[in-house]
């Protein structure tokens, strides 16, 4: 700045020199050197004087050209219309609310909970201003509850991920508040929190898992007694409990709460509603995915429970469906769970929902692959062919031979309930073989049934039962086999399954029907394009030297 001064100073000076005439004497001679140099000093003192006067009121202009502008900017945004109707309530109270938050002794006033509630009640309140009024007006009941009012009011529709995921922001601590509140002594205020996240639990993975990992689980095992006189609570709290039961990362946190017992526990006493035990069949089925919790429900003698609760309501067609599915579930992969789940009595309530819905192929379906999954175990399918599930199954293949799912069923459940010696003596006398044939006469193009069919065939012909044989044969089983090996001559596996099964036929009651069917000539072309079939059709080829 003083070096601008003194360019302009110099400047100015210099400006001056030019102009004004030179100094004289009273005798016309010039002034002395120290006189001008003198009047030259007070030349330079009185030009800076002058600049800054200059650079004073330009920079005056400026600030007054400012200060007008900025009223005028003013005086515009206060004449423009407000986009928000509580915008300086909506100020006042987050003002409030954040000096409140940065020191424990000063709490907010009445004017500030009033404020913050008017905000909560407006209808265009989304969920992160809510959260933040909710943490800044901790423990303030008036505050909780007009915002568990907002949160219910934002999560009737299904949240898309980015709103459902401020939930998860562990500043606004949106999940715990919820799960407190469920729990608070206002039986309104906890039911709109239960009715949320069941809503805000029904679509986004990442909200189970959170809540989960958070005591939801805990959450209502200590809570679901308490609705004992509300039925519509007791339902939402089980669909809540179906939700956090969809991932399996949570199945480990419900099993520690004990989740297992209290489902079994809980589907007993609550025997006299078809809801609810809609909702705990759905449950086990989904937590039977963790083997430790299957056990567990089994061990709790789930597999009778659900007995019961079929006998109960054998009419209710969802009810059994979701039945069939829980038992089955519970079943899987365990041969002592299928042994305790056949000596519960769940094998008569199965046969019996076979018996009652003949003709819905659905249950049909259901029904024979949860009884092909217990006969996976001998035992248990010695205990299903007494029971008259073999005949249930045999029947349901005659009515439903369109049903490509009652077939499928059909014949994987006959498949693993003729591997006991006992149970294919009971299967020819019970009209299994007519069953089997029927299906693949109706079935030529369906690879997958006709495998079944094959392997069914070919276990009960096996061990040189010669009498079975001959009766597989004289139901006309070679037509189908036969035709279906043209037709499906590319088909490796099929193939392989067809040419052991003929091999299973081969006996000296049968021979004459085997060539007569063109038996060796189908296999000798298997075994020409797959050398899997070549161990069957040398075997055919030994026989018929034989002969």
């Amino acid at each position: 700045r003083m070096g601008c001064i003194e360019e302009s100073t110099s400047k100015d000076i210099s400006d001056s020199q030019d102009v004004s005439p030179p100094i004289l004497s009273s005798e016309g001679t010039t002034i002395s050197n120290a006189r001008a140099n003198g009047v030259r000093a007070n030349a330079v003192a009185a030009a800076a004087s002058l600049h800054l006067q200059r650079n004073f009121r330009a920079n005056k202009a400026q600030q007054d050209a400012s200060a007008s502008q900025e009223v005028k900017t003013v005086n515009s945004i206060e004449k423009r219309p407000s986009l928000h109707k509580h915008d300086s309530a909506r100020s006042t109270a987050s003002t409030a609310s954040r000096s409140s938050s940065h020191s424990r002794d000063q709490k907010p006033t009445a004017l500030d909970e009033e404020r913050a509630i008017e905000i909560l009640k407006e209808p265009n309140c989304d969920i992160r201003e809510i959260l933040e009024l909710v943490r800044d007006f901790t423990n303030v009941e008036s505050v909780e509850e007009a915002a568990i009012k907002a949160i219910a009011d934002c999560t009737v529709k299904i949240l898309p991920e980015s709103e459902a995921r401020i939930f998860l922001d562990k500043r606004a601590a949106g999940i715990k508040f919820l799960l407190s509140m469920m729990s608070c002594q206002s039986s309104e205020v906890s039911k709109e929190a239960w009715f949320i996240m069941r809503n805000i639990s029904s679509n986004h993975t990442f909200l189970q898992e959170a809540i989960g990992k958070n005591g939801g689980t805990e959450c209502v095992i200590n809570n679901f007694d308490l609705f004992d006189d509300d039925a519509e609570m007791q339902i939402v709290c089980l669909d809540f409990l179906g939700n956090l039961s969809e991932p399996n990362s949570n199945h480990f946190y419900m099993l520690c709460e004990g989740i297992d017992r209290f489902i079994i526990k809980s589907m007993e006493t609550k025997c006299e509603s078809v809801e609810l035990q809609q909702r705990f069949c759905d449950i086990i089925a989904k937590l039977s995915d963790d083997s430790s919790l299957r056990s567990g429900m089994v061990e709790a003698n789930g597999g009778g429970q659900i007995a019961i609760a079929m006998i109960m309501f054998m009419d209710d067609v969802k009810f059994v469906k979701l039945a069939l599915n829980a038992i089955r579930a519970l079943a899987r992969d365990s041969p002592e769970n299928k042994q305790s789940i056949a000596e519960s009595g769940a094998i008569d309530s199965i046969v019996s929902a076979m018996q009652k819905h003949r003709d819905d192929p659905m249950i049909q379906a259901a029904a024979a692959w949860t009884l092909g999954e217990i006969a996976l175990s001998p035992d248990p399918a010695v205990l299903v062919a007494e029971s008259g599930g073999i005949d249930v199954i045999a029947r349901a293949i005659y009515v439903h031979a369109g049903s490509k799912s009652v077939i499928k069923r059909s014949c994987s459940a006959l498949d693993s309930l003729s591997v006991p010696n006992v149970n294919r003596a009971l299967m020819v006398e019970i009209g299994v073989l007519a069953a089997i044939v029927h299906t693949m006469h109706h079935n030529p193009d369906i690879v997958s049934v006709q495998k079944q069919c094959y392997r069914v065939l070919s276990t009960l012909a096996e061990k040189r039962l010669d009498v079975i044989k001959k009766k597989i044969v004289d139901h006309e089983a070679l037509d189908s086999i036969a035709m279906t090996m043209v037709i499906n001559g590319e088909n490796e596996e099929l193939q392989k399954i067809a040419c052991i099964l003929l091999c299973n036929l081969a006996c000296d009651a049968t021979f004459e029907s085997l060539l007569a069917a063109g038996a060796p000539e189908l296999m000798k072309a298997a075994a020409g394009r797959f050398s899997v079939c070549r161990e069957s059709a040398d075997y055919m080829m030994m026989m018929l030297n034989r002969h």
